[in-house]
C-alpha cells in the first residue's frame, strides 16, 4: 500500500467521526509533498456535501489555492485559518486562487478570501463571464482577475510550473490542472469519485465531456485528483467512467429510437433510482440525446 493510499484510509475513517461529531476543525491532509487538500462544506443544504480546495506549492516559494468555497461565515473562518496555517507550516508565498469552473460550490467566498489574502484570482473567460451572468456583475468587484488558457503556465517558483487544460463538458469553461511530469491532475468536475457527474444545462455538453475524459486519459497521469471524494491512483476510474457513459449512450438509443420520450428512457433505466434524482438523470439523458443528434444517430425537432 503507498503512503498516498494509508493516508487516505486513515483520513476517510477520520472524516467519518468529524461529521459525525460536527467537530468545527475542517478535514485537511498533505496527499502528496507540497499538496494539501481542506475539504470545507460548500453547500447549504448538505453538511456533508464538500468541495476539496487543493493548495499546491513549493516550500518557501509560490502556492495556488484552488477553488475555496465555504458555505458560510463560520466555515469561512475556520477554513482562513487552515489555509494560514499550511501557509506559514510550509512558507508559501500564496499568489493566485484558481476557480476551475463556474459552479458556486467552487467559488463561493472566493472574490473574500482573495482580498483577505490580496492575490489575484485565475480562471477561464467563460468561468468569468458565466458567474458575473448569475452573480451579477459586481460579484468580482476589488478582485483582479487573470484570464488563462488551454497551455498556459503557472510558475510556482524554483522552476515548477503547472498547464493549465480545457476540460469542457460538465461546464464549459473548466479547466484542470497537471505538471509537466504527469504526476497527478486535478480534473475539477470531470469525475466525482463518490458520484455520478451531471451533464446538462447550458453549459454541459456530452460530446466534449467524452473529449475531455479521453484527453485527461491519453495524458496517463499517475494520480487523479476530483473536486469531490478521494484521489485516485492511475486513469482506471477515468476509463470506467468513459466505459460507463457509452453503454449509457447506447440504452439511451435504443429506448429512443423504439419510441420511449426522455422523461420515460429515465424512468426505464433509472428504476431502482431515488425518484428525487430523477431530475439530473433527465439532464444526462437530454445531453446523451443532443450527443447522438449532432452525430446523426438519432433524429427529432
Amino acid at each position: 500500500m503507498s503512503i498516498l493510499n494509508s493516508k487516505f484510509g486513515l483520513i476517510y475513517s477520520q472524516l467519518k467521526v468529524w461529521f459525525g461529531k460536527k467537530e468545527l476543525e475542517i478535514p485537511n491532509i498533505e496527499i502528496l509533498p507540497g499538496i494539501f487538500l481542506v475539504m470545507p462544506v460548500s453547500s447549504n443544504f448538505d453538511t456533508n456535501f464538500r468541495t476539496n480546495c487543493i493548495v499546491i506549492g513549493t516550500p518557501g516559494e509560490e502556492a495556488l489555492i484552488i477553488d475555496p468555497s465555504p458555505f458560510n461565515d463560520t466555515e469561512y473562518k475556520n477554513f482562513l485559518s487552515i489555509i494560514i496555517r499550511i501557509g506559514k507550516t510550509n512558507s508559501f508565498k500564496f499568489s493566485y486562487i484558481v476557480i476551475t469552473h463556474s459552479h458556486g460550490d467552487h467559488h463561493k467566498n472566493a472574490p473574500r478570501f482573495a482580498k483577505e489574502l490580496s492575490i489575484p484570482l485565475i480562471m477561464s473567460q467563460y468561468t468569468l463571464e458565466r458567474i458575473t451572468k448569475k452573480k451579477g456583475i459586481n460579484y468580482f468587484d476589488g478582485n483582479v482577475i487573470h484570464i488563462v488558457n488551454d497551455g498556459d503556465d503557472i510558475n510556482i517558483g524554483k522552476g515548477n510550473f503547472i498547464k493549465v487544460y480545457n476540460i469542457p463538458g460538465h461546464d464549459e469553461g473548466q479547466i484542470g490542472l497537471a505538471p509537466e511530469n504527469m504526476q497527478w491532475f486535478i480534473v475539477g468536475d470531470l469525475i466525482e469519485s463518490n458520484r455520478t457527474v451531471v451533464i446538462g444545462g447550458e453549459e454541459g455538453n456530452m460530446t466534449k465531456y467524452f473529449h475531455s475524459l479521453e484527453r485527461v486519459i491519453a495524458l496517463s497521469p499517475q494520480w487523479i485528483i476530483p473536486s469531490h471524494g478521494s484521489p485516485l491512483k492511475s486513469v482506471d476510474f477515468l476509463v470506467k467512467t468513459l466505459t460507463h457513459r457509452r453503454e449509457r449512450e447506447n440504452q439511451v438509443k435504443n429506448l429512443f429510437l423504439e419510441g420511449q420520450t426522455p422523461e420515460e428512457i429515465v424512468k426505464s433505466i433509472y428504476r431502482g433510482t431515488d425518484k428525487r434524482l430523477w431530475p439530473l438523470a433527465l439532464e444526462n439523458v437530454k445531453a446523451h440525446l443532443k450527443k447522438l443528434k449532432d452525430e446523426g444517430s438519432v433524429k427529432f425537432e
